[in-house]
């Protein structure tokens, strides 16, 4: 199953439970049996309309949606809401009559029940945005205080930045460079999801991309995930010749290392990641420019990994001076096979 997917998978099955208790929990007096399995059945089937509603508002429709103004598109959300409020409990009253006639008596859909479904949609709605904005893996670790004092981890990072994006951004002028970097890292978010990895954060044209120790090297998909961006870029290059006249390509740069990861800053609260590993990654993506490569990775990654994947091999750069950094680093360009 595909990172993305299993993602989605547990987060339909959190959903479902937290809806299905939410169901049964307001429940009208007095409470019967099958009066409990009805609001539990409405409350699970809200849920997963609106849950499948805003995940095809975000993933789906999100590229054509912005060109909406937000008090449109606030609009049909409170539109399909309200609509489903309404009309699932009544669907679902009308099921149990027909399975159970004379046993069940439906519930009435008065205003306090759709003002308890409004409250927990919206906040199932708020949660998802939150976990969206910060990141699945860095919302947990705030809710539970888990770099509340720094801790090393090992990780690995990737920088990516866009190829001939000085030249691009001066004949675009800022806000048309600015919509085709958005589509650029969109189209990036499912060699990133697909593959493990959390985007760390983004800097200008430039992406920074981690993986825990475990989950990158697995079956190499750190590497395969530079790949990937050149797959789905290719997929989509007519678009973007048509759009914008000018292609995408981005160059990657690998490394594995230790890194102090933890919360900081007051009036605005992040996870940040500090060391040497995150500043040598930047270096190789350096390396990249100056050996006109488009993929390099450190030799310290490389010979963790079990094996690279079947349609890479790696051709050594030998052993390079990095700029700030005393000694050399032996580096690899990856290219496909």
């Amino acid at each position: 199953m595909r990172a993305r997917t299993y993602r989605l998978v547990w987060v339909y099955v959190i959903i479902v439970l937290l809806s299905g208790s939410f169901g049964a929990i307001q429940s009208p007096q007095p409470r019967t049996l099958l009066g409990e399995i009805g609001d539990t059945i409405d409350g699970v089937l809200i849920a997963l309309i609106i849950t499948f509603f805003e995940n095809m508002v975000r993933d789906v429709w999100a590229r054509e949606l912005r060109r909406f103004k937000p008090y449109n598109i606030a609009l049909v959300r409170f539109t399909v809401y309200v609509a489903t409020f309404y009309s699932v409990p009544e669907i679902v009253d009308w099921a149990m009559q027909i399975i159970l006639p004379g046993r069940y008596v439906a519930g009435l859909v008065g205003g306090h029940h759709i003002a308890l479904y409004f409250a927990f949609a919206v906040a199932v709605t708020v949660f998802m945005s939150v976990r969206r904005m910060l990141g699945g893996k860095y919302l947990l670790a705030m809710a539970t205080g888990r770099y509340r004092r720094p801790i090393e981890e090992e990780h690995i990072v990737a920088f990516m930045d866009l190829k001939g994006s000085t030249p691009l951004a001066e004949r675009l002028g800022p806000s048309r460079y600015h919509d085709f970097l958005n589509d650029v890292f969109f189209d990036v978010a499912d060699a990133i999801a697909d593959t493990g990895g959390d985007v760390y954060q983004y800097v200008g044209d430039e992406i920074v991309i981690t993986w825990s120790t475990a989950r990158g090297l697995k079956n190499g998909d750190c590497v395969r995930f530079l790949f990937a961006v050149e797959d789905v870029l290719a997929e989509r290059r007519d678009v973007y010749m048509k759009d914008y006249g000018s292609t995408p390509a981005l160059r990657g740069a690998l490394h594995i290392g230790p890194l102090m990861v933890g919360e900081i800053g007051d009036l605005k609260r992040q996870i940040v990641m500090i060391g040497d590993t995150m500043n040598t990654a930047a270096r190789i993506e350096g390396a990249c420019r100056k050996f006109g490569r488009d993929h390099v990775a450190s030799a310290s990654l490389l010979v963790r990994l079990a094996q690279l994947p079947d349609f890479v091999k790696a051709e050594s750069l030998g052993p390079v001076p990095l700029a700030g950094k005393s000694g050399e680093m032996e580096l690899f360009a990856l290219v496909r096979a």
